[in-house]
């Protein structure tokens, strides 16, 4: 946990019911610099980080569901490559829904845990 908790994570993922992460929390509520938070360390300000990062997931989320549905191409039916994917969060989302094949490129420096991040995010439907 303390490991999870020193790390710098980019996009919204819900570790458990008292650890939640994403950058745009850390940029939205005052007094948060770091890009995942635990509970305990502040339940008001955990609140709120928790609200934001719900959001930027469902709107990550959408983006995926649009790129099926202008494509016509079923999640199933799918193999997808992106680019500057740091953590994977859209992968991940057509992982789960059964995409044949998911591939990733990303510059290592953009992990968590390091200092810098892309901005740039390219996702293609093969």
């Amino acid at each position: 946990q303390d490991e999870l908790l020193s790390l710098w994570w980019y996009q919204p993922y819900i570790f458990a019911d008292d650890i939640v992460s994403g950058v745009t929390a850390q940029n939205l509520v005052k007094g948060i610099h770091n890009s995942i938070i635990k509970r305990s360390d502040d339940p008001k300000k955990f609140k709120r980080f928790w609200d934001f990062s719900e959001r930027t997931g469902t709107m990550y989320q959408g983006w995926c569901q649009a790129l099926c549905e202008l494509s016509g191409i079923k999640p199933r039916e799918a193999s997808v490559f992106e680019i500057a994917c740091n953590t994977g969060y859209l992968l991940r989302w057509f992982n789960m829904r059964g995409a044949r094949l998911v591939l990733a490129s990303t510059n290592p420096t953009n992990l968590p845990g390091k200092d810098q991040y892309s901005t740039m995010l390219l996702t293609y439907i093969i």
